[in-house]
């Protein structure tokens, strides 16, 4: 077999760590034929290749789960060395919008934030580059106005759910959309994602299309993005969010076998089904009949209501009036100034006498004495 027959073999499962090692072999059996630096290059990329798989598989935690532990740290270390020494040269052999991404068990895995129309100018071939991907998929426009989505991305992103490109995605984030995403993210294909992280709404929709979608067989990791209570869709959906988290993080943290998320999501679900079918609202009092205004505030004496509690009534009823009457009063009452007859003449003489001129000298500097014997100059 060729490297693009190998190479293909790993993007049909890239999760699988086999035809990765299968490639690795090939590279050190291929080494032998190839002159002085590039044998010695293609022999350090096998052995990295085999380095990188064996420290995902020391490890439960998947790709960008920050409690990864690195349990060899000789592997690590020497991981380090052959990155250090002969990266340049594996990132130079890859296309150059995948140079500054880093490696996932031997392979390139590039991040990408692209909206609905940016994900689709990209053809297949383009994201064949890289086996994995992770993408963040947002509605464009948000950062200036949180109202520039009001529905449009519907067809878009149904026609983002429908490319083949997506299948590449191994990571996947979707963020910023008022267009609601339960339909993307029930019929879309989404085969290859192991971490989905959702940035919208509405909830609990999205969680149980997600559970209803069989195209999420690799999915291992949900969770809600740090903008998720401005995109909860309310109060009430703000609510139903808050009882689901607790389960989903309880499920992340076991680190479940690809494809099991979406059992433990139907789970969370269930545990909290009262969200499906929210209680009735209270019924509403009968409407006030129209009559003067005493009349609909407080009826009149009936048996249902003593006399004691209808006078209670009355009285608080009329105190309203009277309390804004008496406050309007006070507030319109004309203010009153002193009237300068009212003071004595030797008082009004003083207030309206000029104050006196300032003397000059009193701003006068003295000047300088010169120094004498007592300052240590004579």
């Amino acid at each position: 077999m060729d490297d693009a027959a190998l190479y293909r073999a790993v993007l049909a499962d890239p999760h699988d760590d086999t035809p990765r090692l299968v490639y690795a072999d090939w590279l050190d059996e291929s080494a032998g034929q190839l002159p002085g630096a590039a044998g010695r290059s293609a022999r350090a990329r096998a052995e990295f290749i085999r380095l990188q798989c064996a420290l995902a598989r020391a490890g439960p935690a998947g790709w960008r789960q920050p409690d990864q532990p690195t349990t060899d740290l000789a592997l690590a270390r020497r991981e380090r060395r052959l990155l250090f020494t002969h990266g340049r040269k594996w990132r130079r052999a890859a296309p150059p919008y995948l140079a500054s991404s880093p490696f996932d068990r031997g392979f390139l895995r590039p991040h990408r934030a692209l909206d609905p129309a940016e994900f689709l100018s990209y053809d297949d071939d383009w994201f064949r580059a890289a086996p994995l991907w992770d993408v963040h998929l947002y509605a464009s426009g948000w950062h200036n106005d949180p109202d520039a989505d009001h529905g449009q991305y519907g067809p878009l992103l149904a026609e983002v759910g429908r490319s083949p490109a997506l299948e590449r995605a191994g990571w996947l984030q979707v963020s910023f959309f008022a267009t609601p995403t339960a339909d993307f993210l029930r019929t879309g294909s989404f085969p290859n994602v192991e971490t989905l992280v959702l940035n919208c709404g509405p909830f609990p929709d999205v969680l149980a299309a997600v559970a209803e979608n069989p195209s999420f067989r690799n999915l291992r990791y949900v969770s809600f993005g740090p903008d998720r209570w401005a995109w909860a869709g309310g109060w009430a959906a703000g609510q139903h969010l808050a009882a689901i988290e607790p389960g989903l993080e309880a499920a992340n943290r076991r680190h479940l076998r690809y494809g099991e998320m979406r059992a433990a999501v139907r789970v969370v679900l269930g545990a909290a089904a009262w969200m499906a079918d929210p209680p009735e609202p209270a019924p509403a009092p009968p409407a006030a009949p129209a009559g003067p205004l005493v009349e609909r505030l407080v009826p009149y004496p009936t048996a249902e209501m003593p006399v004691g509690r209808f006078l209670a009534s009355l009285g608080l009823a009329l105190a309203v009036p009277v309390a804004v009457l008496v406050a309007a009063s006070i507030t319109t009452r004309p203010s009153r100034t002193p009237d300068p007859g009212l003071l004595d003449g030797e008082r009004l003489r003083r207030a309206l006498e000029p104050l006196p001129p300032l003397d000059p000298a009193l701003f006068k500097v003295p000047p300088a004495q010169p120094p004498g014997p007592a300052d240590g100059m004579g």
